[in-house]
C-alpha cells in the first residue's frame, strides 16, 4: 500500500511518478476505489466518510448530479467525489436554512446548548476518525490532524456556555417615565465560506456561534476538504441538530457562482468568510446589494519579532510553533522574522540546526512525519517562485530551499533564508508554505517601521524579556493579535480577527456570538412617577472663617442633614487640630446616635418619599458633574483646608487628591446612566430580563489619611446609582467634607441625598452600623475596626457591607530591576502621604545581588526628603496626622531597635520650628527579620524596613506571608518574572516597576484581612445596586 512506504520509495513504476498520475485522469481513477477503500478501512466508524451534501437534514446530490474530484495532497491520488452544485441547488439550502431559521430561532438557549454539548462529545468520541479524513484530503500529519480536531471541538465547548450568556441589557432612560432594555436575537441566515487549510476548525468557530446565537446555516467548505464538514454534518444530526438548520453545499467549478448566490441572496442576514484578502474583497462587493453583516477573517503576513534580551532557546520553540503548523499555511504564521542585531547570527544558526533535525517531510500518514505536503501543486510552485525571487535580489538559503525529485511534487522541505529585504516579493505576499524568511533590525523604531509597513494586519508575536519593551511593542504593532514571548495566540476564548486588510470582525471569545446577533432596542413609556420635592435650605450652625496661608477659607460647622448646616442635638462640639503646630484650628458639631438617627431619617425620606431611587440617571449624572465643577472653581480653597486638615504638603494635595476627587467625580457622572441590567430570551414560554436598582440609603464612613478623595470615592458612586447618604468623616479631619457639603448643597442636590454627620468612631460610626434604616455600609480604615463594623452590621439588619482596611504591603526588587527607577519609585512607595496609606510600600525585599548597591542609593535618596511645615515650598514630607499617630509611629520605631534590626537612617522626632508639630524623620531600617512587628504590622508613618533574598521561590514566601493583602509592587525587566510573580503575590492590587499608582477608573480593594469588595471602576457599583429578575409570560402554560 502507497500510503505506508518512504517518501523514496514509491510502489508504482519511476515512469509513472506523481506528475503523471496528477495529469492522467484514467490512471487518478485507477487508484481512486483504492485510495478511498484504504481511507474507510482506517475509519472505526466508515458512515463518517460522506460524499454527498447535506441539505435540510438529506444527503443529497444535487439536481445537476455532477460530481468533483478530492484528491490526496501528498500524491494526487483521488479519494473520492462530491457533488458539484450549482447556483440553483445553493438558493434551494438557503430557502430550507430560512424555513429551519423560523423555528430554531424560538428554540431555548439550553436546547441550543444541549445540542453543543453533545455535537462536542461526539467530535471528542470520533477523534481519531476526524483526524485521519482531515489527513487525508489536507495532508496534515496525523498527529497534528489530531490537535486541530480537539481544537476544533473546544469552540462547540465553549460556545455551549456562550449560549447561555448573550444577554442584552436594560438602560435607565434620560427621559421621565421611560424605560429601555435591549434584545440580542439571532440575525437570521447565516452564509459560511471556510478555507481548507483549517477545514474544521474553520467550521467549528463560526458554526458553533452560529447555532449558540439560534441562527441557521448554509456552509460552502472548500473543494479541497469537504469531507470534515460532511463527517461534521454526521456528527450534528447525530447531536439532534435540526434538519435546516446546518445545510452543506459542495461546489469546485461552481464555487463563484455558489459564493454569489449566498452574498446576494436577501434571506442571508450574515456572511462569515475565512480565506485570501482578494477573495473577501469580492464577497464584500456582491453583499453590498443586500447591505448584510459581514465578518471577514482574510489574509495576513505576521511579523515574529525577537530582540537582543530574548532568550533564545525560547524564541527558537516559539518560531518552530508559529511557522510550521499546516506547514506554513495559515494565516498567522510567522512570514516575516525580525531579529536584533545583537543576536542574528546565533539566532539564524540555532533555529536552522533545530529545522534540520525536526522538520521531516513525507507521507502525512506515516508516525515519523512532521512536515506535510502543500494542499496543491501550484502552492508548492509559488514558494518556489518567492524563493527564487528573494534569492536574486541577494538572500541566503541557510537550509532547504530546493524540491527533491525523488519527492511527492506537492511537498516542500523546510527553508531558512537570511538577509532578507522588503524588496523581496516574500515580504509583501503571504507565503503560504514552509519558509522562515530572517530579517535583522538595530533599533527598535526601526524594527516598528518594518513590521507595520503592510497592507494587512493579522498577527504578531514579540519576544524580549523587557516589560516595557513587550507592553510597547504590543500597542503599536498594527495587528488585531500579538503573542508576547509565546508562539501560539489561537484560544476559542480569545477573540481571532485582524486590522487593515486582514478583515474585520472577531470570531471566537466573548464577542464571537455577537458577531451573530442583532441587538433590538425596546422602550416602555407610561412608566413616570411623580417627582421631588426640594426641602427647604436653612442653616442653624455657623460657618467660620479660617485664615490658611493669606487665604480667607469659610468653612460650615454644622452637621448637613436636609440640606441644612445643623447643630447636634446635645450641643457637643469637638476641635479641629493643625497637625503642623498642634494648635486647635476650631471647632465643629459633634454629631452622637441621635443625630446618626435624624441623618438616616432624612435620607430615607429623600430616597423613598420623592422617588430619588426613580430620578432620572441623566440628572444624577449632571448633579455629580456640577460639584466637580464648583470644586474646580473653589480648587485652591479646598486644597488649603486639605493640607491644614491632615498636613499634606500642596504638591501631593494639588496633583494627587484634589484632581483624584474631581475625577472622581466626572467618572461616575458618566456612570449614572449606564448601570445595565441584563435581558434573556433563554427560558422556554418566557421572557426575563433584570434591573439593577439602588440599595438604598448607604452609611459611609471614611479615614483621616486622604479626607478629600475618600469622601468622592465613596459618595459618587452610591449617588450615581441612586441611592441616598449618610457619611462619617473622620474626626481628626473633617473640614473638606464640610466645605464639600457646601458645595453640595450649590450644586442643587435634593434635600435629604447626601447627609455628613462628623463626630467619633464609637458613638457615629457604631450608630451608622448598627442601624436599622442603613442598607448597605461602606469603610475605609483599620482591620479591627472593619471587624466591629461588619459585626455589627450582621446583629442589626444584615446589611450589605464592604471594607477597605489595612495592608503591609511588599516591594521587590529583582537584580535586573532598573536601579534608578526602583530607587525613585520606592523613595514614592513611602513619600506619599508620608506612609500614611494602607498601601504604602513598608516591606522592601531586594535581591542579594544588588542589595547593598540599592540600600545605599535609597538611603542618598530618602536622605535628600525634606522634612518641614507643609506650607513651605520644597518641602517633601510634613506632620504626621495627630499626637496619636506620631506617638504611635514612635512606639514602632522604638520597637524595631529593641528587637535587634538596625536603623540605617532616621529612628526619631524630627525638628522643625518651635517643635511643637508631629514630625519624624524618614526612617529605614536594616538587618530585619520576618517575626519583627516592625515587618508584620502596619505603622502608617515614613518607616520602611528593607530585607535581602536569594531566590523568586523565597521572595514569594516572605512578601505572602502577612494576613494582609492589599498592595505589592516587583521591579523586574524580565517581563516572563513580571508576570509570573504578580500572579502569585497574594495581593489586590499590583505594580510593575512603579508603586502607589492607584485610579478612580481601576477596582481597589485587597485580598485575605485587607477587606470585602472593591472601591473604584465599574466593580463599585456592584455594591451600591442589588439586581431584581422580573420574569414575563410569553406562552408558558401552568403546572398541572
Amino acid at each position: 500500500m502507497y500510503y505506508r512506504v518512504s517518501r523514496r520509495h514509491l510502489p508504482w513504476p519511476a515512469v509513472t511518478g506523481h506528475g503523471a498520475l496528477r495529469a492522467n485522469p484514467q490512471c487518478r481513477r485507477s487508484f481512486a476505489s483504492e485510495a478511498n477503500q484504504l481511507l474507510r478501512s482506517k475509519l472505526r466508524d466508515p458512515k463518517l466518510l460522506r460524499d454527498q451534501a447535506y441539505v435540510g437534514g438529506k444527503w443529497t446530490d444535487g439536481k445537476t448530479k455532477k460530481r468533483f474530484s478530492v484528491s490526496n495532497p501528498f500524491n494526487g491520488a483521488e479519494i473520492g467525489t462530491c457533488p458539484e452544485m450549482d447556483q440553483g441547488d445553493t438558493v434551494r439550502g438557503i430557502e430550507i436554512a430560512q424555513q429551519a431559521f423560523d423555528s430554531f430561532q424560538h428554540s431555548s438557549a439550553r436546547q441550543r446548548t444541549g445540542i453543543l454539548k453533545r455535537w462536542f462529545e461526539l467530535m471528542q468520541e470520533h477523534e481519531g476518525d476526524l483526524a485521519t479524513i482531515l489527513s487525508f484530503e489536507n495532508g496534515r500529519p496525523l498527529e497534528a490532524a489530531r490537535a486541530e480536531i480537539k481544537y476544533a471541538a473546544s469552540f462547540f465547548e465553549w460556545f455551549q456556555g456562550e449560549a447561555l450568556r448573550a444577554y442584552g441589557e436594560t438602560i435607565e432612560s434620560s427621559t421621565p417615565g421611560n424605560r429601555v432594555l435591549t434584545l440580542k436575537q439571532p440575525v437570521g441566515v447565516v452564509g459560511i465560506i471556510t478555507p481548507w487549510n483549517f477545514p474544521s476548525a474553520m467550521i467549528t468557530r463560526k458554526v458553533g456561534a452560529s447555532v449558540a446565537a439560534g441562527c441557521s446555516v448554509v456552509l460552502k467548505p472548500a473543494a479541497e476538504t469537504p469531507y470534515s464538514a460532511l463527517a461534521l454534518a454526521e456528527l450534528g444530526e447525530r447531536a439532534g441538530l435540526p434538519a435546516g438548520v446546518f445545510n452543506i453545499v459542495t461546489a469546485n467549478k461552481n464555487v463563484a457562482e455558489v459564493g454569489k448566490a449566498i452574498c446576494e441572496s436577501p434571506l442571508v442576514k450574515k456572511v462569515s468568510f475565512t480565506g485570501s484578502t482578494g477573495v473577501g474583497k469580492i464577497l464584500m462587493q456582491q453583499s453590498s446589494s443586500t447591505l448584510k453583516k459581514l465578518s471577514m477573517e482574510l489574509g495576513g503576513n505576521a511579523p515574529f519579532i525577537i530582540f537582543d534580551d530574548a532568550d533564545v532557546d525560547t524564541a527558537v520553540e516559539g518560531l518552530m510553533a508559529a511557522k510550521f503548523r499546516a506547514s506554513g499555511q495559515t494565516c498567522v504564521c510567522a512570514n516575516r522574522v525580525y531579529v536584533q542585531e545583537g543576536i542574528y547570527d546565533t539566532f539564524v544558526d540555532r533555529f536552522a540546526a533545530v529545522v534540520r533535525e525536526r522538520m521531516i517531510p513525507g507521507d502525512p500518514m506515516s508516525a515519523g512525519t512532521t512536515l506535510g505536503p502543500l494542499i496543491t501543486r501550484k502552492a508548492a510552485d509559488k514558494v518556489e517562485r518567492l524563493i527564487q525571487d528573494a534569492r536574486e535580489k541577494g538572500a541566503e538559503v541557510v537550509t532547504g530551499g530546493d524540491r527533491s525529485s525523488n519527492d511527492s511534487e506537492t511537498l516542500y522541505p523546510a527553508t531558512v533564508l537570511k538577509n532578507m529585504t522588503s524588496s523581496m516579493r516574500a515580504s509583501r505576499e503571504e507565503i503560504f508554505g514552509p519558509v522562515v524568511a530572517f530579517y535583522r533590525f538595530g533599533t527598535e523604531e526601526e524594527l516598528l517601521k518594518m513590521a507595520n509597513d503592510s497592507e494587512v494586519g493579522l498577527a504578531a508575536y514579540v519576544y524580549t524579556d523587557k516589560l516595557s519593551q513587550a507592553w510597547r511593542a504590543a500597542e503599536l504593532l498594527q495587528t488585531g493579535m500579538v503573542g508576547v514571548n509565546t508562539g501560539v495566540i489561537s484560544d476559542p476564548v480569545a477573540p481571532f480577527g485582524g486590522v487593515k486588510h486582514s478583515g474585520f470582525g472577531r470570531e471566537g471569545g466573548r464577542v464571537g456570538i455577537e458577531e451573530f446577533q442583532i441587538l433590538k432596542t425596546v422602550t416602555l413609556g407610561g412608566l413616570g412617577l411623580p417627582g421631588w420635592k426640594l426641602a427647604r435650605l436653612a442653616s442653624t450652625a455657623p460657618s467660620q472663617v479660617l485664615k490658611i496661608a493669606g487665604r480667607n477659607v469659610t468653612v460650615p460647622t454644622g452637621l448637613f442633614i436636609d440640606n441644612e448646616f445643623r447643630k447636634s442635638i446635645g450641643g457637643n462640639t469637638f476641635g479641629v487640630e493643625n497637625p503642623a503646630t498642634a494648635t486647635e484650628l476650631l471647632r465643629v458639631e459633634e454629631g452622637r446616635e441621635e443625630d446618626v438617627d435624624e441623618a438616616v431619617k432624612a435620607a430615607r425620606r429623600a430616597f423613598e418619599s420623592s422617588q430619588w431611587a426613580s430620578s432620572n440617571p441623566v440628572y444624577r449624572g449632571e448633579l455629580l458633574h456640577r460639584l466637580a465643577e464648583l470644586m474646580e472653581r473653589d480648587k485652591e480653597d479646598i486644597i488649603a483646608l486639605e493640607m491644614v486638615d491632615t498636613g499634606k504638603t500642596y504638591r501631593q494635595a494639588s496633583t494627587l487628591d484634589f484632581p483624584g476627587s474631581v475625577g472622581t467625580l466626572k467618572y461616575y457622572a458618566g456612570w449614572a446612566d449606564k448601570i445595565l441590567g441584563m435581558t434573556s430570551f433563554n427560558i422556554p414560554g418566557a421572557f426575563a430580563y433584570t434591573r439593577r436598582e439602588p440599595i438604598g440609603v448607604c452609611g459611609q464612613i471614611i479615614p483621616w489619611n486622604f479626607p478629600l478623595l475618600m469622601f468622592t470615592w465613596k459618595i459618587a458612586p452610591a449617588i450615581a446609582a441612586g441611592n441616598t447618604v449618610v457619611i462619617k468623616s473622620a474626626e481628626a479631619t473633617p473640614l473638606t467634607a464640610l466645605k464639600i457639603c457646601e458645595l453640595i448643597r450649590e450644586a442643587g442636590f435634593p434635600a435629604g441625598v447626601i447627609n455628613h454627620v462628623p463626630g467619633f468612631g464609637k458613638t457615629v460610626g457604631n450608630a451608622i452600623a448598627s442601624h436599622m434604616g442603613i442598607d448597605k455600609v461602606a469603610f475605609t480604615g483599620s482591620t479591627a475596626t472593619g471587624r466591629a463594623i461588619l459585626k455589627a452590621s450582621a446583629a442589626s439588619n444584615l446589611k450589605k457591607v464592604t471594607l477597605e482596611l489595612g495592608g503591609k504591603s511588599p516591594n521587590i526588587i529583582f537584580p535586573d530591576a532598573d536601579m534608578e527607577k526602583a530607587v525613585e519609585w520606592s523613595a514614592w512607595g513611602i513619600n506619599m502621604n508620608f506612609g500614611q496609606t494602607c498601601h504604602a510600600g513598608t516591606r522592601i525585599y531586594v535581591h542579594e545581588d544588588v542589595y547593598d548597591v540599592f540600600v545605599q542609593k535609597y538611603t542618598e535618596r530618602m536622605a535628600k526628603l525634606k522634612v518641614g511645615d507643609n506650607f513651605e515650598a520644597g518641602v517633601d514630607q510634613g506632620p504626621q496626622n495627630s499626637k496619636m499617630q506620631h506617638q504611635k509611629i514612635l512606639d514602632y520605631i522604638e520597637s524595631g531597635k529593641q528587637e535587634g534590626a538596625t536603623v540605617q537612617l532616621g529612628g526619631k522626632t524630627a525638628k522643625v520650628g518651635s517643635g511643637s508639630g508631629y514630625y519624624i524623620e524618614p526612617t529605614i531600617f536594616t538587618n530585619v527579620k520576618p517575626d519583627m512587628k516592625i515587618m508584620k504590622e502596619e505603622i502608617f508613618g515614613p518607616v520602611v524596613a528593607i530585607a535581602k533574598f536569594s531566590s523568586e521561590d523565597e521572595v514569594l514566601q516572605l512578601a505572602n506571608d502577612t494576613s494582609y493583602g492589599l498592595a505589592a509592587a516587583v521591579h523586574t525587566k524580565d517581563y516572563e518574572r513580571a508576570v509570573r510573580v504578580t500572579n502569585a503575590l497574594k495581593a489586590g492590587t499590583t505594580w510593575v516597576n512603579m508603586y502607589n499608582l492607584v485610579h478612580w477608573s481601576i477596582p481597589f480593594g485587597g485580598y485575605k484581612q485587607s477587606g470585602i469588595g472593591r472601591e473604584c471602576g465599574e466593580a463599585v457599583l456592584e455594591n451600591y445596586t442589588q439586581t431584581k429578575a422580573v420574569y414575563l409570560n410569553t406562552g408558558m402554560p401552568a403546572p398541572k
